[in-house]
């Protein structure tokens, strides 16, 4: 028969049961604006009921109250994978908007500067030729615009390859531009990502290390902005079918950029310095 020891032994173990969903609520309630944090669920269960003994008559066993059992994060591997695609097609269009709109705006240029202007002041100087030929005049005005056109040709040619030096200059190792700092940003989270695998398969005991994993996702958000990676279900993270990040941590590449051919040709290198070619087409270095 159970005693009122055991009646309150019971008691107490709700109350600490209950106190600690009570601090992981707490938890996700500090952390709601923590960036890449995944909501903890306490998860309670039954302690081990006291079976009757041989000195007993009862025949049933004895409950002895509940317990938290574990802290597990509430996490959907599949809308994780669909948010990590969106997230590198929004950034592959956003980067992609952005470059376009510059570049109409060079292409337009400021009043009589603009291609636009300059080729219509071309093609009127031609009609006016065309109506008055004995013109010394007009034949001159169609000289004139005829300079100026092939002025503003060149001046574009020249912005536009200071716009493609903007977006990679020169070769390795003095590469600068905008790819080259979003790889070495890239390159960055690829090395944290690998210590996360690393740390993450080599935790012990059945803990479940959540922060180390919140990290994880965020990280592999981050770098989805970046370039069009693929996540496997054992967090191996891939490029064009070159793996990046091996799910244990104990490999990984990284990327390289080259400006000697035309497109911009993106590799990457692995600890032999083996270099292989891949195709980026999402995330703001495809774009």
């Amino acid at each position: 028969m159970a005693s009122i020891q055991d009646s309150l032994t019971i008691a107490r173990s709700a109350i600490l049961a209950h106190q600690e969903r009570m601090s992981v609520t707490s938890n996700n309630i500090a952390n709601i604006n923590t960036p890449g944090y995944h909501r903890q669920k306490a998860v309670l269960s039954a302690n081990p009921p006291i079976n009757p003994t041989m000195a007993e008559t009862r025949p049933y066993a004895v409950g002895t109250g509940v317990r938290v059992a574990d802290v597990i994060r509430v996490y959907d591997k599949f809308k994780e994978s669909l948010l990590q695609e969106q997230t590198s097609s929004s950034a592959y269009h956003d980067t992609m908007a952005s470059g376009l709109s510059d570049l109409q705006a060079m292409l337009n240029g400021i009043g009589d500067a603009g291609i636009s202007t300059s080729v219509q002041n071309f093609w009127n100087a031609w009609q006016d030729v065309a109506t008055n030929p004995d013109s010394v005049a007009t034949r001159n005005v169609l000289i004139e615009k005829s300079v100026q056109l092939t002025n503003a040709i060149s001046g574009m040619a020249d912005t536009l390859d200071s716009f493609r030096a903007y977006i990679c200059d020169g070769t390795a190792p003095n590469i600068t531009g905008y790819i080259p700092n979003d790889i070495a940003a890239a390159n960055t989270m690829i090395a944290e990502l690998q210590d996360l695998n690393r740390q993450i398969s080599t935790t012990i005991n059945g803990y479940s290390p959540s922060t180390l994993m919140d990290r994880r996702d965020q990280l592999i958000k981050d770098l989805s902005e970046k370039i069009n990676i693929t996540v496997g279900a054992d967090f191996e993270i891939s490029l064009d079918g070159q793996q990046l990040v091996s799910s244990d941590g104990l490999a990984s590449q990284s990327l390289l950029v080259s400006d000697s051919t035309t497109p911009i040709q993106l590799s990457v290198i692995n600890a032999a310095s083996t270099v292989t070619n891949v195709d980026v087409t999402g995330g703001s270095i495809g774009a």
